[in-house]
């Protein structure tokens, strides 16, 4: 609601009038005239009044001189007088000033009224718009809403919240706009990071293809073949090596170095062994199979039978027969607890069970074959490969062909010689004689054992009874120790079968 009001402004002056001070409001410019003009009037009429003395009072006056109290006190009303028409003079004059300055602001007053009317008028139009801009929102104004104050307020509100989450999509559009770039561009460096890796792949794959396409075109192994470069014997304290089945000798030489009749024969060392190049079977020498113990023979009976060559005799035999008598003697002798001494028949084994271990073993009439003499050799225990056991074969074959001691009966034995080549002859002089050869591993004595038969081809025997023969001029038993012989072992070099240097460079 508009209410119209003039402020009204009230100006005060203090002015003397006597001995008093006065105050007048200058509040309507005619008031403060009038004032003006009739208080030094009043003022003259009480002078005039005081003055108006008797004449018999002035003509005393004139006559007498006033006391110096009466002159004191007419120069002080003389000061309040002439006080008073100052006072007069300046309130007139602060009168004049007043009414200037009230002209002024009434000139002022009216220009600003009319400043007023003009904003008042604009107004006026404005309250209007507004008037119709309200029926327009009150027409719009959901229902519920107590009042039109209220349906605005909630426009605006509504308006704001529309602006703010216009705001926030425009955020969140621009946030979404960057995040769909980055991911953009971590999609594209995915993308050429999988191609790389899938070209990788198959650059891989293919590789690996070749490579194994290689291999599967490669032998993983290869039969390789040494050339033979056996090793001589060195001498009694310094040996010669052995490292490899292709320096293994197959022949049983003389070392020559002064050693003869010794009778710690075996522990000589004109061999030594190292395993630098040794590719044989590994093997426990304390339980050897039977293949193992029959190689080991084979290896022996070639060093025999080169020995039996030097001297113009005929080889001997060696079969599976051979050997399944030979472990017929290991068996009794671990039955009868023998270690470190030979077989002895009718001494530590009786001929029935001797007969039953070895000659039974292969058929029941063994007539014209007979039990003819045993060596005994020692392994030291540390062989762990089938060369290394060579080697101690080896070892005990030469001491015992060349180092044998008083007699030479272990030369003998190997040599069973009837005509005395080597100037012994402990074995009977017989003609046309076939030996045979068996040898055995007895581990318990840690013992290798060389068994050896004979038979007499032309004057059979048994006691005194004539044995039949065949065709082939052998009994029928001697003829089963033909069966299935065994060739001695020939140092031609070795064939190994070893990695293919080609499949290797093919892994």
């Amino acid at each position: 609601m508009r209410k119209d009001y003039h402020d009204s402004k009230s100006h005060y002056k203090m002015y003397k009038a006597g001995k008093n001070w006065l105050f007048a409001g200058i509040g309507v410019i005619t008031l403060v005239s009038t004032i003006a003009m009739t208080t030094p009037n009043a003022h003259a009429a009480e002078l005039n009044n005081d003055t108006n003395l008797s004449s018999t009072q002035k003509d005393e006056q004139k006559v007498t001189s006033a006391t110096p109290a009466q002159q004191a006190a007419i120069d002080d009303a003389q000061k309040d007088v002439d006080q008073d028409n100052a006072d007069i003079a300046q309130n007139q004059k602060d009168t004049a000033d007043e009414q200037a300055n009230h002209d002024t602001l009434a000139n002022q007053t009216a220009g600003k009224q009319s400043n007023v009317d003009q904003a008042q008028d604009a107004a006026n139009k404005a309250k209007d718009q507004v008037a119709k801009d309200q029926v327009a929102v009150d027409d719009a104004a959901p229902a519920g809403y107590q009042d039109k104050e209220d349906a605005e307020q909630q426009a605006q509100n509504n308006t704001d919240k529309a602006q703010d989450a216009v705001n926030q999509a425009t955020t969140d559009r621009n946030q979404a706009q960057k995040d769909v770039a980055n991911a953009s561009d971590k999609a594209d460096q995915a993308k050429t990071a999988k191609d790389d890796a899938a070209k990788n792949k198959t650059d891989a794959q293919e590789q690996a293809d070749a490579a194994k396409n290689k291999v599967d075109n490669t032998n993983k192994t290869t039969k390789v073949h040494h050339d033979a470069t056996p090793v001589k014997p060195g001498t009694y304290d310094k040996g010669n090596v052995i490292d490899s089945e292709a320096s293994l000798p197959d022949t049983l030489l003389d070392p020559k170095d002064g050693h003869t009749d010794d009778v710690a024969y075996y522990g000589s060392s004109w061999y030594v062994y190292d395993s630098k190049n040794d590719k044989s079977k590994k093997i426990d020498i304390n339980n050897l199979t039977q293949n193992q113990i029959n190689e080991l023979g084979q290896y022996a009976l070639g060093l025999i039978n080169s020995l039996r060559k030097q001297y113009g005799l005929s080889p001997m035999i060696m079969s599976d027969n051979t050997q399944k008598m030979a472990a017929g003697d290991i068996a009794i002798r671990n039955k009868n607890g023998i270690t470190d001494d030979h077989s002895l028949i009718g001494n530590n084994i009786s001929q029935a069970d001797w007969n039953k271990y070895t000659f039974d073993s292969i058929a029941g009439n063994h007539d014209g074959t007979k039990f003819a003499a045993q060596n005994l050799g020692f392994f030291f225990g540390t062989e762990d490969t089938m060369l290394a056991a060579k080697v101690s074969v080896l070892q005990m074959l030469t001491a015992m062909a060349f180092d044998d001691g008083p007699g030479n009966y272990h030369r003998q034995a190997i040599l069973m010689n009837p005509n005395s080549v080597d100037g012994h002859n402990i074995y009977s002089d017989e003609e046309d004689v076939t030996y045979y050869f068996g040898y055995g591993h007895q581990s318990s004595g840690n013992e290798s054992i060389f068994d050896f038969w004979k038979e007499n081809n032309s004057n059979v025997w048994n006691g005194g009874i004539a044995v039949s023969t065949g065709s082939d001029g052998h009994s029928s038993f001697a003829s089963e120790l033909m069966k299935h012989q065994k060739t001695g072992y020939t140092n031609n070099g070795t064939d190994t079968i070893e990695t293919n240097p080609a499949y290797k460079r093919c892994q």
